[in-house]
């Protein structure tokens, strides 16, 4: 039998995150090279082999989780819109923001102007600061320089990262936005033109796409989407934020790994999203930092029995690295059960972006990412609101300092 090199112990609760929501109390969990060897309940723990120098962690009064996974973020970009939170604040909406010069071409131009090594040490703190809060696997787009060259200098900084404790997967947004110099058109085909070279040097897992009214259009979204997975890349759409874009739709018709957002999908899309196993991911951060009313079709998710996952949306837009943070907002904004919600950023996540066979769940052979929190039982974390619940953080069996 192998010997673990680090072992958890008198877990008041240890939740597993499987189909079952199984919570195993007063128990252990041990890993050896970063996976996990062995969990159950305390009474089996003399059935483990331990090497000399073995981490011994005594759990005590504290619950157990799976790591955070967030299947939807935009974590490298260079610059600075907290002016914007002003103009929110005032009423302008997304779209009147960016006809205004702020959003995302805002964006692109600090990303364009910064160099790779920049580009490196930005993703390298942020990494740091989503790993000290729980989260061991994280989704990471391009979508900020909108040439070929700086959309490969954003895939190269986040295949290449100087922190690696955290697990990346890496996406190809190149239809993020149009760039000033280009038409519409002439960008489309920009986009296609780049996929073969990032399929071919493995660039990106995944090819996303900002389906919507003044981005781009429903046959132009479904054509890219398309000529991405021709060339190996798995799709994913931003779809039906704010209107009915028929994100969801596309989503299905590509069979998509993920549609997110989904603020104004209707039933029937989700119904044909679900026929496919399209994971719907929602963003509460986003609603919540651009003062957005509405919420996704929750109850209809439920019914159909989607697995919902849950993402940060980190942008520039929607600066949420605290994925507690997150969980509330699903629970006391969208009525997720607390069930759901931690679901939402575990397993449900890591099916959302292709990787929930290593990560996500506790389960042995998986990568050892977990959370001991504070608490002896999970539901403190929900109703404890605003107060911190993380004590330790373990990725790849290492605990994080």
């Amino acid at each position: 039998m192998d010997k673990a090199d680090i072992i958890i112990r008198n877990i008041s609760q240890l939740l597993t995150m499987d189909e079952d929501f199984t919570i195993i109390e007063n128990s252990y969990i041990a890993g050896a090279e970063g996976k996990i060897l062995s969990y159950g309940p305390m009474e089996n723990i003399t059935n483990i082999h331990l090497n000399e120098n073995a981490t011994i962690i005594n759990a005590s009064k504290s619950s157990v989780i799976p790591a955070f996974v967030d299947p939807h973020t935009h974590l490298l970009f260079d610059g600075n819109r907290a002016n914007e939170l002003v103009m929110k604040i005032k009423g302008y909406s997304y779209t009147k923001i960016a006809e205004m010069g702020g959003g995302i071409l805002k964006t692109v131009k600090a990303t364009r102007h910064a160099t790779e090594y920049r580009l490196n040490a930005i993703l390298s703190k942020r990494l740091k600061e989503f790993a000290y809060n729980g989260v061991g696997t994280v989704e990471i787009k391009s979508g900020y320089g909108l040439n070929k060259e700086d959309e490969f200098k954003m895939l190269n900084a986040i295949n290449n990262p100087t922190y690696s404790l955290v697990k990346i997967v890496p996406t190809f947004l190149g239809a993020h936005a149009i760039p000033p110099e280009k038409s519409y058109s002439e960008y489309v085909s920009m986009v296609k033109s780049l996929i073969p070279e990032i399929a071919k040097n493995k660039m990106a897992k995944f090819i996303d796409v900002f389906c919507e009214k003044g981005y781009f259009n429903e046959e132009d979204s479904k054509s890219i989407l398309e000529e991405g997975r021709k060339y190996g890349l798995i799709p994913k759409i931003h779809a039906d934020e704010f209107s009915d874009s028929h994100g969801g739709i596309i989503a299905a018709d590509v069979n998509a790994i993920s549609a997110d957002h989904l603020l104004k999908t209707p039933k029937e899309a989700l119904s044909e999203m679900s026929k496919k196993h399209v994971v719907p991911v929602i963003l509460p951060g986003t609603i919540f930092s651009s003062f957005i009313e509405s919420t996704p079709d929750i109850q209809s998710m439920r019914e159909l029995n989607m697995p919902i996952a849950i993402g940060s949306d980190f942008n520039p837009n929607c600066m949420i690295s605290n994925h507690e943070f997150l969980l509330w907002l699903a629970v006391y904004k969208m009525k997720m059960t607390m069930e759901e919600a931690l679901k939402g950023v575990t397993i449900n996540a890591a099916m959302a972006i292709g990787m929930d066979q290593e990560v996500g769940s506790l389960k042995e052979g998986k990568s050892m990412d977990l959370i001991i929190l504070n608490t002896k039982t999970y539901t403190d974390i929900f109703y404890e609101i605003g107060k911190p619940h993380i004590k330790k953080v373990i990725l790849k069996g290492k605990e994080i300092k």
